[in-house]
This record gives C-alpha cells, sequence and structure tokens, in this order.
C-alpha cells in the first residue's frame, strides 16, 4: 500500500498576474480569447513560459505548510518510510524548501529527488520565443492548421530553468535519483538532468505530450508504487510530491475514475480544478495484499475492499483562513 501526497506550490509571481489578467477578462478589458497571449505578454518573472519564482505571499504560504507538515511527516521521514519528489521549477523547489531544511537538519541526508514528469503543464520557454505562439494562433483562427503545426515543429526552443548545479546549491537537500531511487522510478520516469545547463530543453510542451506525461506518472503509481513492484515502497510507505495545479488535478481525476471502472484514463464529467497553491490533496492506495483489517465494516459487517480513499483534498489547513475567505470572496460574493 502507498499513501499518496500531493502538494501544489505556494502562490508565485505567474498566479498573481493571472489573477489580475483573469480580473480584466471578468469586466470585459481583455477578451477571453487573449488571455493566453496576455500571459504570453506579462512582466519578466510572471509571464507565461517563464520560471516563476514565489511572491513574498506565497513565502509565506510555504513556511506555513513546512511548520505544520514537518511535524505531521516526522515519524514517516525518522523511519525511511517517506519518499519526496518535487518538480524542477523554481516555485516547487522553494514551496518544498522550508519542510526540507527542518527534515534534512534533524535526519542527515535526508533529500528529495528531483521529477520532472510531475511539472507544470507547458514546461517552460524563452519569452521570446514563446512570442511566435501569437503567429501560430493567427493561423489557427484562420483554418490554417498545417502551417501552424509547422511553425511550431520549427522553432528552435532555447534551454530553460535551473542547472542542476545550481539547484543543489540553492537547495542543498535536493537531488537527481540515484541508483536506489531508479529501482522505484523505472525507465519511464527517469530523466537525465544536465549539470551545468538549463534542465528543460523541449520548449513548448502541447496538451497532448503533458497527457502523455501525466499518464505515465499514473500508470506508475497504480503498478509500480501501490503494487510495491519493486519491494522499495512496501507496507506504509507516504509518497509526497511538490507539484503543480493541473498535473494533480489530472493524477486525482485518473485515480477516481480508475477507482469506480479501473480504467485510469481521464474523465471529462469530473473536474479537479482549483488545486489550492499548498494545498494538501491526499490518496491512500491499498496493494492487492492490504488486509482491510482496520476498516469500519458497513451496515452488513462487511469490509468494502476499495482500490483508492481520498482522505484529504485541497486541504490549506495550515492556512488558516485565508483559503476560506478567498473562496467566500470569490464564489459566494462574500466581504470578508
Amino acid at each position: 500500500m502507498v499513501r499518496l501526497m500531493l502538494v501544489r506550490h505556494a502562490e508565485s509571481m505567474q498566479n498573481e498576474y493571472m489573477e489580475k489578467v483573469l480580473g480584466k477578462v471578468r469586466t470585459g478589458e481583455i477578451r477571453l480569447e487573449d488571455f493566453n497571449k496576455a500571459m504570453r505578454d506579462g512582466p519578466k518573472g510572471a509571464a507565461a513560459g517563464d520560471d516563476s519564482p514565489l511572491t513574498s505571499k506565497g513565502h509565506s504560504q510555504a513556511k506555513k505548510f513546512g511548520f505544520s507538515w514537518s511535524k505531521v511527516l516526522r515519524e514517516k521521514a525518522r523511519t525511511g518510510k517517506l519518499i519526496v519528489f518535487v518538480s524542477p521549477f523554481l516555485r516547487t523547489l522553494q514551496t518544498a524548501d522550508p519542510m526540507l531544511q527542518e527534515l534534512s537538519k534533524e535526519f542527515h541526508g535526508f533529500s528529495a529527488v528531483l521529477l520532472p514528469h510531475i511539472m507544470e503543464a507547458g514546461g517552460l520557454a524563452h519569452k521570446d520565443d514563446f512570442q511566435q505562439m501569437d503567429e501560430i494562433s493567427k493561423l489557427m483562427k484562420a483554418g490554417k492548421r498545417d502551417k501552424a503545426v509547422e511553425l511550431l515543429k520549427s522553432i528552435q526552443w532555447r534551454a530553460q530553468g535551473l542547472s542542476v548545479t545550481q539547484i543543489n546549491k540553492m537547495f542543498p537537500w535536493a537531488k537527481v535519483a540515484e541508483e536506489k531511487d531508479l529501482e522505484i522510478l523505472g525507465e519511464k520516469l527517469y530523466k537525465v538532468l544536465p549539470l551545468d545547463s538549463p534542465w528543460w530543453k523541449s520548449g513548448y510542451e502541447t496538451s497532448k505530450r503533458t497527457t502523455k506525461r501525466v499518464r505515465e506518472v499514473i500508470e506508475w503509481l497504480l503498478k509500480t508504487v501501490a503494487k510495491n513492484e519493486t519491494g522499495a515502497t512496501g507496507d506504509d510507505v507516504v509518497v509526497l510530491m511538490f507539484s503543480h495545479g493541473q498535473t494533480i488535478a489530472q493524477i486525482c481525476n485518473a485515480l477516481s475514475h480508475h477507482a469506480f471502472t479501473r480504467n485510469a484514463q481521464e474523465n471529462d464529467g469530473m473536474s479537479f480544478d482549483g488545486i489550492r497553491n499548498t494545498s494538501m490533496t491526499c490518496v491512500f492506495l491499498p496493494s492487492q495484499t492490504y488486509p482491510y483489517s482496520h476498516e469500519r465494516p458497513n451496515s452488513n459487517g462487511e469490509r468494502i475492499r476499495y482500490s483508492c480513499r481520498l482522505e484529504f483534498f485541497n486541504d490549506t489547513t495550515h492556512l488558516g483562513v485565508e483559503k476560506l475567505e478567498e473562496f467566500g470572496n470569490t464564489y459566494l460574493g462574500a466581504k470578508l
């Protein structure tokens, strides 16, 4: 069995800027169809494609998360039953930093593995390269799809993101996968990251490529991790991932759909969008040998042998009433 814990990064400059753009969309200042262009035209550090850092509010959220969850997960870390993966984006590294600093200080050598497979949808892109999407959008709107695809394929994307050397200097607890980690990750999820050059070299990631990548994560979770095929994720192990909103939403969607249908494809009829900054989502995935001995029986005295249990979703208890007030103001007309 495994307990999968998914954490979205804290508020980034890109999140802050996006809320401003969405506000202008709601008031009609910006047309909905111009939203993506407005994001690409954003300021440095906030524009679409940038490796956006956290805002001051985001750093505060990350500290609150680390303060609360390092205590909760301390015993798992001490007993070697906490496995941490982090997206190599700057905002996820900064979000994980307070908690990982605390755990690595107390338990010498405790670390988190860099895992590009759980990165943000769309990848990273240099602003000058990404501006070519304006022309691609025009071609698509004009019905010239073949020319749009041709232009997209012709772009020589510049490498973006931090190098492993830079990441190690800023976040000493972060590491590339070692031999013991490869036993868990397998061939599909393992990626060689460059030591002294930017880690992301593939430019804009299309939705098709994003879906393929996330499906590989889901397949790995269901087949390798939950079933403990390698012997590295036995009973009572926690797998903690610092990731991104869309990636978390896609994983939750597929896991819930799989629980009902045994099909791990996403279900368009159910949305898990709206994953909050630093929220914790926890999914329990029992192995085939899980005894269900501690589960409460139903009215017939039977223990239901479920394949997926959602324990937390989008939980921000560590932030106090911050997200409650935000939800009320945005969706319920509250003035808090």
